[in-house]
């Protein structure tokens, strides 16, 4: 029997991530990879629907495996990986404006010359 894959990248009020979830026989898994601290989480989405027991401790050999396969994807479509803005708090705060629509910022001089580049 063949196994379906589902592989993406979520944001949420935690953090950025990166998750995989395989189905097979027996259990399906879900793999988080928090982008921000590198830690991971494994969950048995068949028998903790409500991802509240992250069993890595447990399936380490799972949690390795999925790890695996969520970095070869990225390699495979060639993600990048997200960068932290350094310029957030101060976006935020109103001391750098903000930048429009299509992300691009407004020619001021408040605006470091490295972040007007990206």
């Amino acid at each position: 029997m063949r196994t379906a894959r589902s592989i993406t990248a979520a944001t949420s009020r935690r953090g950025t991530s990166g998750i995989v979830r395989r189905t097979g026989l027996c259990r399906d898994w879900k793999l988080i990879e928090w982008y921000e601290d590198g830690r991971t989480e494994l969950y048995d989405l068949v028998n903790d629907v409500s991802e509240s027991f992250d069993c890595s401790d447990q399936h380490p050999e799972k949690a390795a495996a999925l790890l695996q396969r969520l970095r070869e994807w990225r390699e495979e479509i060639g993600a990048g990986m997200p960068i932290e803005n350094k310029w957030y708090d101060d976006i935020i705060a109103g001391r750098i404006p903000r930048p429009d629509g299509g992300g691009n910022f407004p020619d001021d001089p408040s605006v470091p010359p490295e972040l007007a580049a990206l």
